[in-house]
């Protein structure tokens, strides 16, 4: 019995200092960890667009945009919620009778971040 509450304890002890050396990760590692993830978020972007469009979804196309955005289509400009929500209203694929699935090969997906802009390329 005494052996198994030595045991105890110093398995206690050890997961302790572990615990504690264990947080001191480096800042670049951090912010690896935090680059990737903000990628990954954008990422999401690209997958809710191609969702909005294979099920004509236009209020769920519309959760991507902020109010003054600018979405450029060739050599087209639309600037505001509501000129964007026209432009995928009057979209042939987000009409009912177009039967299509909108996907994007990742290998055609880029994705650049410079600090608090990123630039999200798709075809």
């Amino acid at each position: 019995m005494r052996i198994l509450l030595i045991g105890g304890a110093l398995s206690a002890t050890v997961s302790l200092l572990a615990a504690c050396g264990g947080s001191s990760a480096s800042t670049a590692a951090k912010a690896t960890i935090q680059r990737e993830a903000t990628l990954y978020e954008i990422d999401g972007i690209e997958r809710t667009f191609h969702k909005a469009g294979s099920t004509h979804n236009v209020n769920l196309m519309m959760t991507l945009w902020a109010p003054g955005a600018t979405f450029n289509v060739g050599t087209n400009t639309y600037t505001g919620k509501a000129a964007i929500r026209g432009f995928f209203e009057q979209n042939p694929a987000f009409q009912p009778k177009s039967h299509w699935v909108s996907d994007t090969p990742s290998f055609k997906i880029k994705i650049t971040q410079n600090g608090d802009k990123a630039t999200l390329y798709m075809e």
